[in-house]
């Protein structure tokens, strides 16, 4: 889930941090379960050589998986848990964050498929008086941030419910109640006029879709693209557990002053909800993530206006990136990619796929990201962007 507050997460650091003292993160490295095929081994060494990097730079540990359409490397360096320390696996479950919306908009698209939903559908018509000026705003509008919807996760009010337990968040959210935090502050421009990134937009979809439906969005995301999918570690969050042995996530002694801090456990995954409460594991968000492009899951007319970007004239998520419905197009010097990222306090996921679904990067980091993280873990991601394609961002 990204945009949340920067100053909050650093507020949460500064006032729980009561942990050791920070000490260095071993670079131990976790050997690839997938044989690595003849010709590999000078980008895996480079890839590798990266991801201790990441680590150097204060991230606790880092997952990659790259996939070239013939062979596939998958490896972690450092800690999945640093007290007591275990190495951090490929095979770990990890929170996703705003790589849900991938998920909450392709279940949405498939019911425009099935004639239950239309892109232009206003908010007003499945949630009326929820949102003031919600005739005004449709579908479309929420899955590609035009909608001028105040994004609830930069509401001092809700961060202060969110950041104030000194062990775990004890509070359970509503959608309801997160969509009250975002109407209490006004537009953020007017319908269609704008792009800004809100995380108020998914939770209102997740509320259209249990309307339209009668279920909720987990277990739509369960029947719909889970368990045909066969994710057996890929699930909506709502609660503080996860189901298997999963990656624990910190803030950096940069941020707390004290040493690292554990999140993990720690807050109600009520509060992310349809915007960012998925967990999944590298190579199951990978599964999806292709089998998105390739075409399984929707049909080409659907996938199309998916990946139909909004100008960046209104504005870009990140550098080199545009927004279709809930997909990011990123553009490297070895080409264009599909996917999302995805920021939750502790961790840090970016998942890309080539248009045909065939080469594919995850890069999961289950650190609250410093700058030089950031920076580190972006350097390893378009190096292994460039290696699903045989090539090197050097020679691009």
């Amino acid at each position: 889930m990204r945009c949340v507050a920067a100053s909050a997460v650093l507020a949460l650091a500064v006032g729980l941090a009561q942990g050791p003292a920070a000490a260095a993160v071993p670079e131990r490295v976790t050997p690839a379960t997938h044989p690595v095929a003849p010709g590999w081994p000078a980008a895996d060494a480079a890839l590798r050589a990266a991801a201790r990097q990441v680590v150097a730079a204060g991230a606790t540990g880092v997952i990659v998986r790259v996939d070239d359409g013939r062979r596939v490397t998958r490896f972690a360096v450092g800690a999945g848990r640093l007290s007591p320390w275990r190495p951090l696996s490929p095979d770990d479950e990890f929170r996703v964050g705003s790589n849900t919306k991938m998920f909450v908009a392709t279940v949405v698209l498939q019911l425009v498929a099935e004639g239950r939903l239309s892109l232009d559908d206003s908010v007003e018509r499945w949630l009326p008086g929820v949102v003031p000026g919600g005739a005004g705003i449709t579908l479309r509008m929420l899955l590609d941030h035009t909608g001028g919807v105040f994004d609830y996760a930069q509401d001092e009010d809700l961060l202060a419910i969110v950041f104030a337990e000194a062990e775990r968040v004890e509070h359970t959210f509503t959608p309801a109640d997160l969509v009250g935090y975002a109407t209490a502050h006004p537009p953020t421009f007017a319908p269609g006029t704008g792009w800004a990134y809100s995380n108020t937009d998914y939770v209102l979809l997740g509320m259209v879709l249990e309307r339209a439906t009668g279920q909720t969005v987990g277990d739509l995301v369960d029947r719909r693209i889970a368990r045909p999918l066969h994710l057996r570690h890929t699930y909506l969050q709502t609660s503080e557990a996860f189901r298997g042995r999963y990656a624990h996530g910190y803030v950096t002694p940069a941020d707390t002053g004290d040493g690292y801090l554990d999140l993990s456990g720690r807050d109600d995954a009520t509060w992310a909800g349809a915007a960012g409460a998925m967990v999944s594991t590298v190579d199951e968000l990978a599964r999806f993530t292709t089998a998105l492009q390739a075409g399984w899951l929707l049909p080409p007319a659907l996938l199309a206006q998916m990946r139909t970007t909004v100008s960046a004239s209104t504005g870009q998520v990140v550098p080199d990136a545009s927004y279709g419905l809930g997909l990011m197009s990123f553009t490297t010097p070895c080409g264009t990619f599909w996917g999302h990222y995805g920021s939750i306090p502790g961790y840090k996921s970016r998942s890309f796929s080539d248009a045909a679904g065939r080469r594919s990067v995850e890069v999961f980091t289950p650190t609250e990201s410093t700058d030089a993280v950031v920076a580190a873990a972006d350097a390893l991601t378009e190096q292994a962007l460039c290696a699903s394609v045989g090539r090197s961002p050097s020679r691009s």
